[in-house]
């Protein structure tokens, strides 16, 4: 359906985004799209999440990045957060994916920023790939025609399992917040 394409650059940047969030589903599964001849992304099989960050998003990035493995009640958060100290004004990854399907919800994104507590600078928004496990029976997934969104029976709960998921994968780095000139103590 031609007519509700948009401009070639902006369905290529679609494409990248939808394999990008499938190769980081899968890391062992190898990935490779091709535009115009040109490989525009390119995943072989990877030991990990922390390898197949730094394959899709690259080292300088992927070296910020710290694990998180947290598990509260019946939900399981696993998956990268950012230093505080390398968190930046723009640029910022945010996947979010639950039990292996991704989705969107900035409340969930606002909720791990939340576990940052007062660790990075006012404006700065850490990358994340959080990957969370919740019974089946505790998620709806279609709520989005695409399957985008889903909401969850008890919202609340994960979204405090999320923030004490990065709280806890901060350990001693959360316990010092930064320094910002002209703050008043």
């Amino acid at each position: 359906r031609r007519k509700f394409l948009r401009s070639t650059r902006s369905e290529i940047r679609a494409c990248t985004d939808a394999v990008t969030t499938l190769a980081l589903a899968r890391p062992a599964l190898g990935i490779r799209l091709v535009s115009d001849g040109r490989a525009v992304v390119e995943a072989l099989p990877a030991a990990s999440l922390a390898d197949r960050a730094a394959q899709l998003f690259g080292e300088r990035l992927a070296a910020t990045m710290l694990p998180v493995d947290f598990a509260t009640g019946t939900a399981h958060v696993t998956g990268l957060i950012q230093r505080p100290a390398e968190a930046a004004v723009s640029g910022r990854v945010a996947h979010l994916f639950v039990n292996g399907r991704p989705f969107r919800d900035h409340f969930l994104v606002r909720a791990a920023e939340r576990g940052y507590r007062a660790t990075v600078p006012s404006g700065a928004r850490p990358s994340v790939v959080l990957f969370l496990q919740v019974p089946p029976s505790d998620v709806d997934v279609n709520v989005h025609p695409a399957k985008l969104e889903v909401r969850f029976r008890d919202r609340f709960a994960v979204e405090a399992a999320v923030e004490e998921a990065v709280h806890a994968a901060l350990g001693a780095l959360a316990a010092s917040a930064p320094y910002e000139p002209g703050a008043s103590l």
